[in-house]
């Protein structure tokens, strides 16, 4: 592990790029932002066991089968085994998934603290369930894409015939 780590940074300084090794495919919610909660289930450290069955909010920023990545004005300490539920809608879909707590991303966004979550014993129907959600949120997103990018080819094509058809008079040339 330590020398896959060494190897990307290498390849970074040395301007290689390197393919995205994550198993699943991850579909991006910025745009619209989905709000989830989190119950804390265990902290691997006893210090931490008033914690246990605390509830929070957080946003979900990215979502994947495998995890998500959330953001929540809490600072948790993810050094220790963070294990909870995590309980999300989307798609008129309410799922309710195992998760542990991964990493924290040293950015902060709007003041929250972004982390990343790892669903674990996920139940293979509801994993699928989720897969076909998230496929068609990126259908979806790619249709809107096609439609916003049409529109604007459109718009372009437009001004450029009112250019066009500009110098036409200003230069009296028909060539154009």
């Amino acid at each position: 592990m330590h020398d896959e780590k060494n190897e990307e940074n290498n390849d970074r300084k040395e301007g290689r790029m390197r393919f995205n090794r994550r198993r699943f495919f991850r579909i991006s919610l910025d745009d619209n932002e989905r709000d989830c909660q989190i119950v804390f289930l265990d902290f691997g450290d006893e210090k931490f066991k008033h914690l246990v069955n605390k509830r929070i909010s957080a946003k979900v920023m990215d979502l994947s089968v495998g995890g998500m990545r959330i953001s929540t004005e809490y600072d948790l300490p993810v050094q220790y085994h963070i294990v909870s539920i995590i309980s999300f809608e989307i798609n008129d879909e309410r799922f309710y998934l195992q998760c542990e707590f991964q990493r924290k991303e040293a950015k902060k966004e709007n003041e929250n603290i972004v982390y990343g979550v790892r669903f674990i014993n996920v139940d293979k129907n509801i994993e699928s369930k989720l897969g076909k959600i998230i496929h068609q949120l990126e259908v979806q997103k790619h249709k809107i894409g096609l439609h916003i990018f049409g529109e604007k080819k459109k718009s372009i094509m437009i001004f450029a015939m009112r250019i066009i058809n500009y110098l036409r008079k200003v230069l009296g040339c028909t060539s154009l």
